[in-house]
């Protein structure tokens, strides 16, 4: 929301400068120039927080501080300039190629930069067997390759069109657009699953604290185990009654509801009823693929499986796909 909302606001300030409503004042520059670079870290930010294994939600704040740094020292040397070169011709001959260059370095780095995390996060969900993963953020690589494109459609218009600072700011400003809609549009489907730093040792103490990393020797009737939960769940199958409840769960691991969930939450990235319906949709499958249940519906495998309906069925599969 906040990239967008930037782009709106340098297409209305731009707007406005170009049908005169606003004056035409070169000294609008290092803005302009902030604002660009401003935009690559926001998108940056975005897909960092999405994609990062630790769930931080904060970037380095050099990447912010940066380029209001540069934007000072670009303020401080354009008054100066101004004050020698007062004609705006000679000013947007100095300030065009750097704003330019600009733009095409913070594209390239954090571009680059959001390929690494992109790429990081697709081999932690592969390499992540046990947790079964079914969600995955490959439209975010779709980002990335539309990102390049618009950079290549500003490279050849800067080689062939007379107007090049307006081209360049409606290409950036059209696909910055079309971008933000396509993110949205993902995000609103649930097409996403975040990376969750747990691992095979991690418990679920008698306090309700979640520890990582915890000594083998630890009593293992005090606390509950990723590998103890998982085996309970593939051995006794709790998930085919239709009316299981936390508390039920909660009960056989001598523990309460508000434990047992955060420890399904922390784990796992998700809610008790998320959890029991991935392991029922996982069920579906294997019915259906036995050959005693070729002539069975889908409505009665989901019943089988432990969904209410047949519509229970199909909105866990849409919402774990």
């Amino acid at each position: 929301m906040v990239y967008f909302g930037m782009n709106i606001l340098l297409g209305i300030f731009l707007t406005l400068r170009d049908i005169k409503i606003i004056p035409s004042d070169i000294k609008s520059y290092p803005l302009i120039i902030l604002y660009i670079q401003l935009l690559e870290v926001v998108a940056f930010h975005f897909i960092y927080i999405v994609t990062n294994k630790d769930q931080k939600l904060f970037i380095p704040v050099i990447h912010y501080i940066f380029p209001v740094l540069m934007f000072i020292i670009i303020w401080f040397f354009f008054t100066l300039l101004h004050y020698k070169t007062p004609s705006s011709g000679e000013m947007n001959r100095y300030m065009r190629p750097y704003t330019a260059f600009s733009f095409i370095f913070y594209l390239l780095f954090y571009t680059s930069l959001s390929f690494k995390y992109i790429n990081q996060y697709h081999n932690s969900i592969k390499s992540n067997v046990t947790e079964r993963p079914k969600k995955g953020m490959y439209w975010l690589s779709g980002i990335i390759a539309s990102k390049i494109f618009s950079f290549l459609m500003i490279l050849i218009v800067a080689f062939t069109s007379p107007k090049t600072g307006d081209v360049f700011y409606l290409l950036n400003f059209t696909s910055s657009s079309l971008l933000f809609c396509f993110m949205v549009y993902h995000i609103l489907e649930r097409n996403y699953q975040f990376l969750v730093p747990a691992s095979n040792n991690a418990i679920l103490a008698p306090t309700g604290h979640i520890i990582h990393g915890y000594k083998q020797d630890i009593e293992q009737v005090t606390i509950i185990n990723k590998k103890t939960f998982e085996d309970y769940f593939r051995d006794h199958k709790p998930y085919l009654n239709t009316d299981l409840k936390i508390t039920d769960i909660a009960s056989t691991f001598s523990t309460n509801r508000s434990y047992l969930s955060k420890f399904i939450n922390e784990i796992y990235g998700m809610s008790f009823s998320q959890y029991i319906n991935n392991w029922r949709v996982h069920e579906v499958k294997q019915l259906s693929s036995l050959d005693e249940n070729s002539s069975e519906s889908i409505e009665e495998l989901s019943r089988m499986a432990g969904f209410g309906s047949v519509r229970s069925y199909w909105r866990a599969v849409k919402n774990n796909p």
